[in-house]
């Protein structure tokens, strides 16, 4: 088995998202609602090296976030139906898509080294279209209790 660095992580969530294809999918689409949502009770702050962060919460097959600290502090949405995939050890892949913005989200969440990349297509489909593509550190991790 091939170690989880840093560069297979990010190769791993290239070829994921680039598997998506153009397709759109609904964002209550039943692949949602069937989707695994592992992470539910699961909430943790992310910074960005550029010194942005947020804070994010999976509930109920749903995620919220707001930004809280940069130049987007306040920007916020809840209750947008998430999926997700365990990929390893406390490793994850996450989705989701906000077509009101329109957003296109996927992360990598290693919860076991704190770690998490996030991969975007913002504003997808608009004059204002720009790909996200950044490392965070986690803080302030909140889990279930088994």
């Amino acid at each position: 088995m091939y170690p989880l660095t840093k560069a297979v992580l990010v190769s791993l969530l290239v070829v994921c998202l680039s598997s998506t294809g153009s397709a759109q999918v609904p964002e209550h689409s039943e692949q949602y609602a069937a989707a695994a949502h592992l992470l539910d009770g699961t909430s943790f702050e992310y910074f960005y090296e550029d010194g942005s962060g947020l804070e994010i919460a999976f509930y109920d097959g749903m995620v919220r976030y707001e930004w809280i600290v940069g130049p987007r502090k306040g920007n916020n949405a809840m209750d947008i139906r998430y999926q997700s995939r365990q990929i390893g050890d406390d490793l994850y892949l996450v989705n989701w898509q906000e077509q009101d913005k329109p957003d296109f989200v996927s992360l990598i969440i290693n919860l076991k080294d704190e770690v998490m990349y996030s991969s975007a297509i913002l504003r997808y489909t608009t004059e204002q279209e720009m790909v996200h593509f950044k490392e965070a550190t986690i803080k302030d991790l909140r889990r279930p209790k088994n």
